[in-house]
């Protein structure tokens, strides 16, 4: 018995040792190949920052253009030293593995990038006229950018490849770890009471391990927030700008301009919401990575998703001089139940990269049912094109990270290389398939199946602002807008101007508290990304300092929820996204100055002022288009009254419409234009009120009767 004692006792001793020094070796690599991932995820971060840094100078040259500053020499200067430092710890720091020719070839781009640079402002700081460089430097840049870019790709796509390695090593070593720590608990069991001492010491031990273990992972955790947090630094940098973009383009849209120049202006305006949309699917990989992006199932009509993708890409493919075909099979639902949003951004990408490919030819986009169970449809959604097409060898990787198609297109045919992942992914999670086939020199076809189910569509009902853009001309509100970008600060004050409202503007929450102690303000736009004091900062002395209760919006391009909380935690009242929609502004002016009443309605009928900004004054052009207006808006009242007599409501909504776009470019008032999209709006829900719809027509018939007259008074003056 002894001796069975003892053996227990040996061969419990052994195995103790045993797994200790496994889980202890297990640990040890799981550090190492921890250590090696911070190791590389820090080199990446070097190279994006000196990117950075190098957007960030041609910026500045910019800015010295168009306004000569030392200041901004110094700050270039000082860019300049960052990236020459970046530039040799990346030569110096530069892993093993990856080829020296790659980190040779990517510090030897920034070098040229950065001589380009100081080229140009040098030429600028001697007061030498640029026109005559700049196209040359513009030719050079471009092919310097090129190499820049590409040298950049290949250095990120070794670094990534040997990251995601060791990802995977990290995640195996931690099972194994997990898988001997549970079998010295089951061995721990049957030796306790003749090696309790032993037991006690081993889990000790197996104690410390994990905690080291634990300490590893939040490491890489903090890893992880730092990539995060530079991914929502990018975003926010791109929306800045495309606020701008957007929104004077939307200005422009809505103020008075010449007729042939709204399709270039559309166009400026679709291809900034494009890009925002693209700046949005960079979020939503990364949510679709972690998990958290959701498919939702709402209401939607397939003829509106086709109609904007056709209004998004035909700029585009006019400019290549390519056909772009939408067909539908008619036979289908107009209304279907799913996620319209994400259908929008598989039909883009693949329309974008197949408009991309593509010199020559078409673009063809189909829809058709591929199956029908009960009342769930299966939708085939093909785009074809006859582009370069894409070789056997290379059509099974099209769907993977960061992959281009061949290197020797990279030049001409730029990307991410994240495109096809997202419609994968997005596909794959609302249920559906994809499918490519391609010929080289003869095209490639990009077919996925999704599943919808039949719906009744009811049409949002847009809330009606035009008595509050009236309420605020009379009201003459004092808004403070807080902004260090200029253009923003520009633009907020044009649109608010609009309205008539009194607006004081501030560069910095210094400024804005200065400006807050002296004059007394309705509402503040708060814009939170400042340096010095940022928005949120400014707020709580707002409210603990100058002990101030004036509603406070924040305005920001950051999109995620725990900014929205912070911003409410400051003392905010609300949140205002960037880009900044008119109509969401209007609303928040609602809620906040307390514009509940209903103002006089405008007596006069027509504004001239609008039409003469039209035709440029022209009193020819101005006639002919008044004269046209007199006989073409009767026969469209004429018929909007017999579509209700028949209550055919499907036609008094497509008439109601018509007639808008009719009367507001002649210059109507805001009061006709909203009895009519009234008309529009009642005949568009399940059940319209035809008593109600009669009585707006009525209402319509007088006071286009009262416009009519006022124009022919004005064509016999």
């Amino acid at each position: 018995m002894r001796f069975f004692i003892l053996f227990f006792l040996f061969g419990g001793i052994i195995f103790n040792f045993f797994i200790e020094q496994n889980v202890h070796d297990s640990v040890s690599e799981h550090n190492n190949a921890n250590a090696l991932v911070i190791k590389h995820e820090q080199f990446k971060h070097l190279i994006d920052q000196t990117g950075l840094q190098l957007l960030k100078v041609d910026r500045e040259i910019s800015r010295y253009e168009h306004n000569p500053s030392p200041e901004i020499i110094v700050k270039i200067q000082e860019i300049e030293q960052n990236i020459q430092s970046n530039s040799a710890r990346i030569k110096e720091e530069g892993p093993w593995y990856v080829p020296r020719y790659l980190i040779n070839l990517y510090t030897h781009s920034v070098r040229n990038r950065t001589e380009m640079q100081q080229k140009f402002l040098s030429v600028l700081r001697n007061g030498k006229p640029a026109t005559a460089f700049t196209d040359a430097y513009a030719k050079e840049d471009k092919y310097i950018q090129l190499d820049f870019s590409r040298s950049e790709r290949e250095l990120t796509v070794e670094l990534n490849k040997k990251i995601e390695y060791l990802n995977q090593s990290l995640v195996k070593d931690q099972a194994s770890t997990l898988q001997l720590d549970n079998r010295w608990n089951i061995i721990s069991l049957l030796f306790m009471l003749l090696i309790a001492f032993v037991v006690f010491y081993q889990t000790t031990r197996i104690s410390m391990l994990n905690k080291e273990l634990s300490a590893a992972v939040l490491q890489m955790k903090e890893a992880t927030r730092a990539k995060d947090q530079f991914m929502s630094n990018i975003t926010h940098e791109l929306r800045t700008p495309l606020n701008s973009i957007i929104g004077y383009t939307n200005l422009l849209l809505k103020r008075h301009h010449q007729p042939e120049n709204e399709k270039w202006i559309q166009a400026v305006n679709s291809s900034g919401t494009m890009l925002l949309e693209i700046v949005n699917d960079v979020l939503d990989y990364s949510k679709l990575e972690s998990g958290y992006l959701n498919v939702s199932k709402e209401p939607f009509q397939l003829d509106d998703v086709l109609t904007n993708l056709k209004n998004i890409m035909s700029h585009r493919a006019d400019s290549k001089g390519l056909s772009l075909i939408i067909l539908k099979d008619q036979s289908l639902p107009g209304s279907f139940a799913g996620d319209e949003k994400k259908l929008k951004q598989v039909l883009i990408n693949l329309t974008g990269n197949a408009l991309k490919f593509t010199e020559k030819g078409s673009v063809k986009i189909e829809v058709a049912l591929q199956q029908q169970i009960g009342e769930q449809y299966w939708l085939a959604f093909k785009v074809t094109d006859t582009g370069i097409g894409i070789s056997k060898e290379n059509l099974k990787h099209v769907f993977e990270r960061f992959y281009q198609v061949e290197d020797r297109y990279s030049r001409k045919y730029s990307g991410t290389g994240l495109g096809l992942p997202i419609v994968k992914q997005l596909v794959d999670m609302q249920g559906g398939t994809i499918t490519v086939n391609s010929t080289p020199g003869v095209g490639t076809e990009f077919q996925f199946v999704l599943p919808f189910a039949k719906a009744d569509f009811v049409p949002k009902e847009e809330p009606n602002l035009a008595p509050v853009r009236r309420m605020l001309q009379h009201a003459g509100k004092r808004i403070l807008v807080v902004d260090d970008h200029e253009l923003n600060r520009e633009l907020l004050e044009l649109v608010l101007k609009e309205y008539q409202c009194r607006v004081v503007t501030a560069e910095s929450g210094v400024e804005a508290l200065g400006i807050l102690q002296k004059m007394k303000f309705d509402l503040v736009l708060m814009d939170v990304q400042m340096p010095e004091l940022n928005g949120m900062e400014t707020t709580q002395r707002i409210r603990n300092q100058l002990a101030l209760d004036v509603p406070v919006i924040a305005c920001t391009a950051f999109s995620q929820p725990q900014q929205k909380q912070m911003c409410k935690d400051a003392g905010m009242n609300d949140y205002l996204g960037k880009p900044i929609e008119e109509n969401e502004l209007l609303a928040l002016l609602k809620k906040y100055l307390n514009m509940d009443a209903e103002p006089k309605k405008e007596e006069a009928f027509i504004n001239f002022s609008k039409i003469h900004s039209i035709t440029g004054a022209n009193k020819e052009l101005t006639d002919n288009m008044l004269s046209r207006a007199i006989a073409q808006v009767p026969e469209e009242l004429e018929l909007l009254q017999q579509s209700l007599q028949q209550k055919n409501y499907l036609k008094v909504k497509e008439q109601a419409h018509s007639m808008c776009s009719t009367i507001a470019l002649m210059g109507a008032s805001a009061l006709l234009i909203d009895q009519v999209k009234s008309i529009q709006r009642i005949a568009a829900t399940p059940a319209p009120e035809h008593k109600e719809l009669v009585q707006l027509f009525e209402a319509v018939h007088t006071t286009v009767q009262k416009m009519i007259t006022e124009l022919k008074a004005y064509l016999a003056a």
